[in-house]
């Protein structure tokens, strides 16, 4: 039997994003994630200082319909 390192025990599969990238989906699942992680971010801080969304989007100086393309509404 094969001595492991302890970097190897545990380990069943690849990394996940090891995984991702052997099929071609990992720029596509990086991007999506980092859209959602911004969305989530631009919500809570428009919940903490109570702002519409119109009122958000002026803040930011960009349109209603930015942020709703980036929240995905």
């Amino acid at each position: 039997m094969m001595q492991r390192t302890n970097s190897e025990k545990g380990r069943i599969a690849p990394r996940f994003d090891d995984c991702l990238r052997e099929q071609g989906h990992y720029e596509e699942c990086t991007n999506q994630a980092a859209t959602r992680v911004i969305a989530f971010q631009l919500a809570a801080a428009m919940e903490a200082q109570q702002l519409t969304k119109s009122a958000f989007a002026r803040k930011l100086k960009t349109i209603r319909s930015q942020l709703d393309r980036l929240r995905g509404h």
